[in-house]
């Protein structure tokens, strides 16, 4: 018993001594989500630290599965998985699926037993699975827990990925091995051997591993891979299971060009196999559109595919490939690796210019990735992204790739600084997406000008304020103040005393609320210093139908995109994804014309907006209140805006402060009317209209707003 103990506190200080190695300085803001286990010395419990990060696809409603990615042995290995979850490449698979990506760490010291992780029956099976239920209610997702899974591993990742496959084959769609597979027979310091049964025949396997690895170099540190590859398939596919070999003929125990043949096999897999419904099993794989194929690992020349009917060789130790044109990518992939690919990417989105920088979003081409970027500026190609792309391992790529198929460290960035512009000069920028296969997207629209402003504002978790058109005192002392008028962007006539029109503003949320509070000092109140007087554009504009103007008035707007997303230079939709609400200082949905308070606002064109937007406010799920000041030089708007159904992040899905930290778009108008001599000249007569964000005639494009970021569960001055 003594020396058990001190093998355990020996165990114990290695693991603490390798703790500052795994630490994962990559944020895991939504669409991420990370947890942590410590590990245990418990019986069948893991012995390891881990962490699991997982990504959701914007827009996912419910989740049909989960991709999983995981790392080799040993410390590099272990360490490369932290950015699996982030690349694009394997998120275009993830994402077309509305499947997570997940990339489990498993934290094992370098010279420590891989077996203590990569064999499942060690711990790590349960540990996954924790980790898929507590994601799943991290998310918002709680079917992650149960949804089915199609697993990629890399050398022990490998064994761990076909373990789980004969442990759990009713939940696996498809299985990629790479350099690694679970042990079949009883041999020293060998893990005990796996079974084979009947369900796990019915899951589509993929054995693939490089020529270095014992096929066409038998000596080495991994000469024993294609012996154990041989092994394995021989036994799966002797039995009837639907198994496959893939040698690539370039590479040793790094992944090289594997994912170009992966991820198509994958979307293969996944396509027929993913049921319709939730909770329903998964589908078999079609028999009528197998191909089948010798396997001469010295000749792949020989290795001609063809539809399973008309195969003439020994079945049982045939490749089995899901369909033909999977097949025609694995002929070509043992001959070379260069897998054809004749479909070009999407185009780069959210394109933005902040000075001479250059941000923009792009998605991955699901056949061959992304290579590059090209950058244009006037029309003229200005530069490429990277300028040279490097892969030691294969294809160059934006990302750069790990030994183990993940992104190198630091992430790369979809960034530009052109440090040749010339001050004061207004350059327009496109860029387009390249392939690794060379094929160019279409260019995405052109960058807004330098000189749009986007500022930023923080929403802390603070007390929940009372909404009735006064600032009460202390009742905003724990919300982020804001203040504008002259120095915001004007629609109409500038602002130029702080007496004509000012504005102090406070934000913050609570569990289920984001709220704002307004107190402008404006030195004319239309419709109570005036006369209730009408624009020569519309006599109808105080009707509180759609032939109105719900801004004509004193008022403020709040414009909100949740998803903070945007293609090109639309407006937005009129739902929770993204909206433009008003409160009126004169008029109201509730209180009619004379009261102020809500009124729908655009787009008045859509009759879906204005529903949304009307039973928003007549149901609360947005409320108002505002009052004229005591002294009567301005007025007070309290304004809620409830999560669910207005800010929906995703399909679906709408913030809460459970989710942590989250950006979204947000511009905010105030609008002076005044008397039509002050505004003679601007639209509708309006003097004043003052936006928080956004260019003149471009503030109300979602690529205009400003940043709102809801901090969580974080009060005000929390570091």
């Amino acid at each position: 018993m003594r020396f058990l103990a001190v093998v355990l506190i020996v165990l114990v200080v290695a693991l603490s001594a390798q703790e500052p190695v795994y630490v994962n300085s990559l944020p895991a803001d939504p669409p991420y989500y990370r947890v942590r286990y410590e590990g245990s010395n418990g019986p069948g419990e893991l012995v390891f630290s881990a962490s699991y990060t997982v990504w959701i696809p914007p827009g996912v409603k419910t989740l049909r599965g989960v991709v999983v990615h995981q790392h080799g042995c040993g410390e590099g290995s272990c360490k490369s998985g932290q950015t699996g979850a982030f690349d694009l490449h394997w998120q275009a698979l993830a994402r077309k699926h509305e499947c997570a990506l997940i990339s489990p760490v498993y934290e094992q010291p370098e010279k420590a037993n891989c077996a203590l992780w990569c064999d499942p029956r060690n711990g790590s099976d349960q540990t996954f699975q924790k980790a898929l239920s507590d994601l799943g209610s991290r998310s918002g997702h709680p079917e992650l827990a149960t949804v089915p899974w199609a697993l990629w591993g890399h050398s022990g990742g490998g064994l761990w990925a076909g373990a789980m496959t004969l442990l759990h084959p009713e939940r696996v769609a498809a299985s990629w091995l790479r350099s690694g597979v679970p042990s079949m027979r009883i041999g020293e310091g060998k893990p005990a051997p796996f079974s084979i049964n009947d369900a796990a025949l019915k899951v589509p396997v993929m054995c693939n591993l490089g020529t270095k690895e014992g096929v066409t170099v038998h000596e080495g540190q991994f000469a024993r891979v294609w012996p154990n590859v041989e092994s394995f398939f021989l036994e799966f596919r002797g039995k009837g299971g639907l198994a496959a070999v893939s040698i690539d003929p370039l590479s040793s125990h790094d992944c090289g060009n594997q994912r170009y043949l992966a991820i198509p096999w994958l979307d293969a897999c996944l396509t027929a196999r993913l049921p319709g419904q939730p909770g329903e099993p998964l589908k078999p794989m079609p028999e009528n559109d197998a191909w089948l194929a010798p396997l001469d690992p010295l000749n792949p020349q020989s290795n001609i595919p063809v539809p399973a009917p008309q195969f003439q060789g020994d079945i049982k130790k045939s490749v089995w490939l899901p369909n033909g044109s999977i097949a025609k990518a694995w002929q070509q992939y043992i001959k070379d690796t260069a897998v054809p690919d004749n479909t070009p990417p999407p185009a780069p989105y959210n394109l933005r210019r902040s000075g001479n920088e250059l941000t923009w979003e792009a998605d991955a081409d699901l056949e061959s990735g992304l290579g590059k970027f090209i950058i244009e500026r006037d029309g003229e190609m200005l530069t490429t992204l990277p300028e040279q792309a490097k892969n030691p391992f294969g294809r160059p790529i934006f990302q750069n790739l790990s030994y183990s198929d993940t992104p190198t460290q630091p992430p790369v960035q979809m960034r530009f600084t052109d440090a040749t512009a010339q001050s004061g000069r207004n350059y327009r920028y496109r860029v387009a997406a390249v392939n690794t296969a060379g094929l160019k997207s279409n260019f995405s629209p052109e960058s807004q000008a330098s000189n749009i402003p986007r500022p930023t504002l923080q929403s802390w978790f603070g007390s929940t304020p009372k909404i009735d058109g006064v600032i009460a005192p202390g009742e905003w002392a724990d919300a982020t103040e804001i203040k504008g008028g002259r120095d915001w962007t004007a629609e109409f006539s500038p602002v130029g005393d702080d007496a004509d029109l000012a504005m102090k503003g406070w934000i913050k949320h609570d569990a289920e609320h984001l709220y704002f509070a307004f107190e402008i000092t404006d030195d004319l109140l239309y419709g109570i210093d005036t006369d209730r007087w009408l624009p020569k554009e519309n006599a109808k504009a105080h009707d509180l139908t759609r032939e109105g103007y719900p801004w004509f008035g004193d008022e403020m707007e709040i414009l909100l995109n949740a998803s903070n997303t945007w293609k090109g230079d639309e407006d937005v939709e009129g739902s929770g994804s993204s909206w433009q609400m008003v409160c009126n200082l004169t008029k109201s949905r509730l209180g009619g014309v004379g009261k102020g308070g809500l009124l729908e606002g655009e787009p008045r064109t859509s009759e879906t907006a204005w529903n949304n937007y009307h039973r928003w406010i007549l149901e609360g799920a947005q409320k108002a209140a505002a009052k004229r000041k005591p002294d009567g030089h301005g007025y007070v708007i309290e304004w809620a805006i409830r999560f669910d159904p207005c800010i929906e992040i995703n399909p679906g899905h709408y913030y809460s402060p459970e989710l942590g930290i989250r950006d979204v778009g947000l511009n905010i108008a105030l609008g002076d009317l005044d008397t039509p001599q002050k505004g003679a000249g601007n639209f509708g007569d309006f003097h004043h209209e003052q936006w928080w964000a956004g260019a003149k005639h471009t503030r109300t494009h979602k690529n205009n707003f400003g940043t709102l970021r809801l901090m969580g569960r974080k009060g005000k001055g929390a570091n």
